[in-house]
């Protein structure tokens, strides 16, 4: 595959994503006078992109565990963290543990691989509130 240009940078088509390439350089002047090749490059990957689709679970209640959905165009696995962790924590297996009352707010990462670069991280934040009050009586007597 070859690619030419008169400026810089050189963008180079038809590309596999996830496959490394190097890339040499030849220069040809306007009397078709050509220099030798270059070393070649580093080695150049290219990654296409990807976004999350993160679903906003809603109002919670504190102590009731959630599962938090997301998905990435990638079809990689997303994984998510609490950025108020005195709120809400999340599992190792995503589950959304509300631990306190207050608003809580979760990050969506996916940090791609060979063929997807990383995505830009995707925060949801929502409402925890406290659990129903509730009030039970036994044997009660009357006055």
């Amino acid at each position: 595959m070859s690619s030419s240009s008169i400026a810089s940078p050189c963008t180079v088509t038809g590309l596999t994503n996830g496959t490394a390439y190097t890339f040499t350089v030849t220069a040809t002047n306007s009397d078709k006078l050509t220099s030798t090749t270059s070393s070649p490059s580093g080695t150049v990957t290219p990654q296409a992109t990807q976004t999350i689709t993160f679903t906003n679970p809603g109002p919670q209640t504190y102590g009731a565990p959630v599962t938090l959905k997301a998905t990435s165009t990638s079809n990689l696995t997303v994984t998510f963290t609490s950025a108020t962790p005195a709120i809400c924590t999340v599992t190792s297996a995503g589950a959304l543990s509300p631990i306190g009352v207050g608003t809580c707010t979760i990050d969506a990462n996916q940090t791609g691989n060979g063929m997807y670069a990383a995505a830009s991280q995707v925060s949801q934040s929502f409402a925890v509130n406290p659990a129903p009050l509730k009030i039970t009586a036994t044997n009660a007597t009357q006055v």
